[in-house]
């Protein structure tokens, strides 16, 4: 007799709730969608699910314990061990003929086979053979109905159940339809929760996530950004994994609508999973420095960046990168970058770190004059007028007619 309790692991008696979080488990472990192939798991599956219908059950559970109790009532009784004494006193011993087996029997006392008695074929042996066949045909019609009987049940209530999910998977179809995508995932979640071997409601949430994807998608390449985040705020709770293009959408949407903290609360989660990303590590610095207006922070990101930059040279091109790289053919990122970190050190009054910048951002396009004007102006605010009007000389040569007024005004 099977004891669905060990199967599920649990302790016998237990209740209904214990019963069908161990099934659950053993459920997911098991599924033939997750074992594929595997006959084993395929049949202890079919025997977690027949544990979990019977125990499941409050009438069908008390007999079965009932049963498993008299069960292992009976085992124990007629596995006792015997006694020591019988064990002792009884063992084999060598036989070295016939008569050490069946003892010596004198043929005196052999019955005469005329007197014995004769097993009579009459009509009360035919009577007690009727009935006893007829018991049995009862007995076996009984068991049989009860077979059929549950079986039809669980037929029934599985019938019962496919339709009622079929009704609410149907109205969370209606739902999306409508537009109304958070409740009709949060719909099919339910239904996954409560039947979680049902591979019909998984690939139901798939498909509907697949296509607000789509959806959102042509709505922000359409510059629809109110009606997009809303739906990526769905997708946010529905979509796992989160994908970084997802998040990306979110940023951008958020930065549209001039929602700069949410903008960058995503930028960041990008960044997480994607540490070197140069670009978007200038992106958080630039919303904080031109949207926030919170330098410190900005120049934060700026720095991170400068580092990752001399980091990537000096991999390709070893320690002394800056005299054997090819500056002209660095991006524009990098002296995009050297520029903002300038202005940010400035609006902190750094200009000495200031002036550093600039001479990176001269090294890498020297032939661009506002490095040098602006180098200039805080050369001024140090009090060096001699360098300062070294760049605005330079800046001026190269087109830059506020500088060449700078100079006039203060080199001449």
């Amino acid at each position: 007799m099977l004891d669905y309790y060990k199967i599920l692991g649990i302790p016998q008696g237990a209740d209904y709730t214990v019963v069908k979080s161990a099934y659950k488990k053993l459920a997911l472990k098991y599924h033939p969608d997750k074992n594929p192939g595997n006959k084993a798991a395929e049949e202890f599956f079919k025997v977690i699910n027949e544990a979990h219908q019977l125990l499941s059950k409050p009438e069908q559970k008390a007999q079965y314990d009932l049963l498993l109790q008299y069960y292992y009532q009976q085992y124990s009784t007629s596995h006792k061990p015997a006694p020591k004494e019988f064990r002792k006193n009884n063992r084999p011993k060598t036989e070295r003929s016939i008569y050490d087996r069946y003892g010596k029997q004198s043929w005196r006392n052999i019955p005469n086979y005329k007197t014995a008695p004769s097993y009579r074929v009459d009509r009360n042996y035919f009577k007690i053979q009727f009935i006893t066949l007829t018991a049995v045909a009862i007995v076996s019609i009984f068991i049989i109905g009860i077979s059929k009987y549950n079986q039809y049940t669980k037929e029934v209530e599985a019938a019962e159940l496919k339709a009622k999910n079929d009704k609410i998977l149907a109205s969370a179809i209606s739902l999306y339809d409508d537009g109304q995508y958070r409740e009709a995932l949060t719909t099919v979640e339910k239904l996954i929760h409560q039947n979680p071997i049902e591979p019909q409601f998984y690939r139901e949430k798939e498909k509907m996530v697949a296509s607000l994807t789509n959806l959102t998608t042509q709505l922000y390449r359409k510059a629809d950004y109110n009606t997009a985040i809303k739906n990526l705020e769905v997708l946010r709770e529905y979509q796992s994994p989160m994908r970084l293009t997802t998040w990306k959408m979110i940023a951008d949407c958020n930065l549209h609508l001039k929602q700069f903290k949410r903008a960058i609360h995503a930028l960041e989660y990008i960044l997480i999973r994607d540490k070197n990303n140069i670009e978007l590590i200038i992106e958080i610095g630039d919303i904080y420095y031109n949207n926030l207006k919170n330098n410190d922070k900005a120049l934060e990101y700026y720095t991170e960046a400068k580092f990752l930059f001399k980091q990537f040279q000096s991999a390709a091109y070893g320690e002394a990168f800056e005299l054997i790289m090819p500056a002209e053919k660095t991006p524009e990122i990098y002296y995009n970058l050297f520029i903002k970190r300038a202005e940010a050190n400035k609006s902190l009054g750094d200009y000495e770190e200031a002036v550093t910048d600039y001479n990176w951002a001269i090294f890498l396009r020297p032939g661009k004059n506002q490095s040098y004007f602006y180098r200039g102006n805080c050369y001024k605010k140090q009090g060096n007028t001699r360098k300062a009007c070294k760049d605005w000389a330079r800046a001026s040569e190269l087109g830059n007619k506020e500088a060449h007024a700078f100079r006039n005004k203060f080199c001449i």
